[in-house]
């Protein structure tokens, strides 16, 4: 996202109508050909690292990999 936005402020710079916020990189995007595609890819992305971290966090498999057996 804020690469979104970084990019519609350098068009801004240029002279290029739009809003350089989260907004206005969204609705570009979305005004694109296929351009509800990619704003929805990254929600699910965003939901999916969510529930991975709250799975890790639950179910504490980080912790797993750094204890040894044996008293080594």
């Amino acid at each position: 996202m804020h690469i979104l936005t970084g990019t519609v402020a350098i068009q801004l710079a240029f002279g290029n109508a739009g809003q350089a916020d989260q907004g206005g990189a969204v609705a570009q995007i979305a005004g694109q050909p296929e351009g509800l595609l990619l704003p929805w890819t990254g929600f699910a992305a965003c939901v999916a690292l969510a529930l991975w971290q709250t799975d890790n966090a639950v179910f504490g498999y980080g912790q797993l990999g750094g204890q040894k057996e044996g008293g080594e």
